[in-house]
C-alpha cells in the first residue's frame, strides 16, 4: 500500500515504462505518433506524439534505454526517455538526414551532401567535427561495433568511419555509380546497381566481385530504384531485389552463387500470380527474354571477354529488356528482410508483402496489408509499408494505416496502432514542457 501511494504522490511521472524490453515501436505517420505494441499480445500499450510531425516521414531507433525518433521530413531528431513518454530534447538536423545507431554510437547521415556528424546518444551534441564526404551518399550500414560504412556515389569509393573518424575512401565502382552498403554476417558488401555487382570488403579491401543479372540499361537514376538490398542478414547470402524484371536475387558473396526468383505478381482478382525461379552459379546478367546466363568463374568456357572474365563491371554490356528498349517503370519495392528461413519483400503498390520460403524456394501466402491502395499519381515520398524482424516475430507496418501485421510462427494477426486513451498520447499524459532544442550538425 505504501509503494501504491509513494507511486501516486503528486510531482510522480504518471508511468514508468521500460521502452527496451519486448514489443516494438510502429510509426503512424498520419498522426505523427509513434506506438508501442505488445510482444506477447500485439496489443498497443503506450504511444508518443511528436511534435508537429503530423504527416511527415518518421523512424524509430532504440539507444540503449532511450528511444530516438527522427523526423525526416522536418529534420529533427528527438530524444523519447521511459519515465516520460514524451521527447526530452531534440537536434536540429538537415530535412532528408537520416539517423543510424549501433552499441551507443549515433550517426546522422545527409545523403543528398554527403555529410556525416557522431552524436551523443543522450545530449544530441556533436562529438568532434562534421565529416564532409564531398558528394552524394548511397545506402550507409553500420556494423555491431559502431563503425559506419558510408558510400560514396560521386567518387565510387566506400568510407569507413570509426569514432567519428574517416578513413582513407576504398575505390570499388565508377564514379556516379548507384553504390549501396549491406552487412552480411556483420561484414560490408557493397551492391553496385549500375554495373550489377555485389562486392565484399574484406580488410578494408575490395574483394571478388559478384555479377548479378539485373536489367542495367533500365537502372534509371532517381526514385524508385532499380537494385534494392536487404539492410543486413546474418548469413553469407544477401538478397537483392531487381525492381525492373521482378526478381529476386539470392548472391552468395562466400562461394560467389546467385540464385533469381521472379517475383509474384497481384492479378485483376487480387490474387498472387507466381514466379518461376532458376539457379546461377557464378551470377551474370540476364539475356534477353528473361533467362539466365553465366558468366566470369563460375564454370562457363563460352566467355571470351577480358574484362568479364577477370570479374571487372561491365557497363557497356546489354541487359534483358523490352524489345522496342523502351524504358520499363520499376516496381515499387521495399528492402526485403530475411527472418526465420522466410524472406518479407513489401510491395507498396500491392499493397502486400510477399513471402519467399528459402526452404522450399518458393513463394508462399502473400499478406495482405491493411488499409486503401494509393491511387494513380502517387508521390514516392508518401509512406511506405515496412517489415522489422523483433525478436521471433516479423511486423509489417503502414505508417500511413491505423493498422499492422503480426507474424508469430504460422500465426497473423491484424493489430490496431490506434486504440484511445493510450499512456503518452496527446491528451491523456500532461506534456512536459521541452527544453531548449539543440541546435548540430551536419
Amino acid at each position: 500500500m505504501g509503494a501504491g501511494l509513494a507511486a501516486a504522490a503528486p510531482g510522480t511521472p504518471p508511468l514508468a515504462f521500460d521502452l527496451t524490453r519486448g514489443g516494438i515501436w510502429l510509426t503512424s505517420e498520419s498522426t505523427g505518433t509513434v506506438t508501442h505494441l505488445q510482444s506477447t499480445t500485439g496489443r498497443a500499450d503506450a504511444a508518443v506524439t511528436v511534435p508537429g510531425a503530423v504527416g511527415h516521414r518518421l523512424s524509430v531507433l532504440r539507444n540503449g534505454p532511450d528511444l530516438l525518433v527522427c523526423d525526416v521530413d522536418a529534420g529533427l531528431l528527438h530524444l523519447i526517455e521511459p519515465q516520460r513518454l514524451a521527447p526530452a530534447r531534440a537536434a536540429t538536423l538537415r530535412p532528408g538526414t537520416t539517423v543510424t545507431a549501433a552499441n551507443g554510437v549515433v550517426y546522422p547521415v545527409d545523403g543528398a551532401s554527403g555529410r556525416v556528424q557522431r552524436l551523443d546518444g543522450r545530449l544530441l551534441t556533436g562529438l568532434g567535427p562534421v565529416v564532409d564526404l564531398g558528394g552524394a551518399l548511397g545506402a550507409v550500414a553500420q556494423s555491431v561495433d559502431g563503425t559506419l560504412w558510408v558510400p560514396v556515389r560521386t567518387s565510387g569509393s566506400v568510407v569507413m568511419i570509426r569514432d567519428g573518424v574517416a578513413s582513407p575512401p576504398i575505390p570499388v565502382a565508377r564514379p556516379d555509380h548507384q553504390i549501396d552498403v549491406v552487412l552480411a554476417h556483420d561484414r560490408p558488401v557493397l551492391v553496385d546497381g549500375t554495373a550489377g555487382t555485389a562486392i565484399p570488403i574484406t580488410g578494408e579491401r575490395p574483394g571478388r566481385k559478384i555479377a548479378l543479372p539485373v536489367a542495367l540499361t533500365t537502372a534509371a537514376a532517381g526514385p524508385p530504384s532499380a537494385v534494392i538490398a536487404a539492410a543486413a542478414v546474418e548469413r553469407s547470402t544477401v538478397p537483392i531485389l531487381d525492381t525492373v524484371a521482378g526478381r529476386l536475387l539470392l548472391a552468395d558473396v562466400h562461394d560467389g552463387e546467385v540464385t533469381m526468383h521472379d517475383l509474384p505478381t497481384q492479378t485483376g482478382g487480387g490474387r498472387a500470380q507466381p514466379g518461376a525461379s532458376t539457379a546461377q552459379p557464378g551470377g551474370g546478367p540476364a539475356q534477353p527474354g528473361g533467362g539466365p546466363a553465366r558468366t566470369g568463374g563460375g564454370g562457363d568456357s563460352a566467355s571470351t571477354d577480358p574484362a568479364t572474365a577477370a570479374g571487372l563491371p561491365d557497363i557497356e554490356r546489354p541487359a534483358g529488356g523490352d524489345e522496342d528498349d523502351r524504358p520499363v517503370a520499376p516496381r515499387r519495392l521495399g528492402p526485403p528482410t530475411w527472418h526465420d528461413g522466410a524472406i518479407y519483400i513489401p510491395d507498396q503498390d500491392a499493397r502486400m508483402v510477399w513471402v519467399f520460403d528459402t526452404r522450399t524456394g518458393g513463394f508462399t501466402e502473400p499478406i495482405v496489408v491493411p488499409g486503401t491502395p494509393p491511387g494513380p499519381g502517387t508521390e514516392t515520398g508518401a509512406a511506405q509499408i515496412t517489415v522489422t524482424a523483433e525478436g521471433d516475430q516479423v511486423w509489417v507496418n503502414d505508417p500511413a494505416g491505423p493498422d499492422a501485421v503480426l507474424i508469430d510462427g504460422t500465426r497473423r494477426a491484424t493489430v490496431a496502432k490506434r486504440p484511445s486513451g493510450l499512456p503518452g498520447q496527446t491528451g491523456t499524459t500532461p506534456a512536459r514542457p521541452l527544453p531548449a532544442r539543440l541546435t548540430t550538425g551536419p
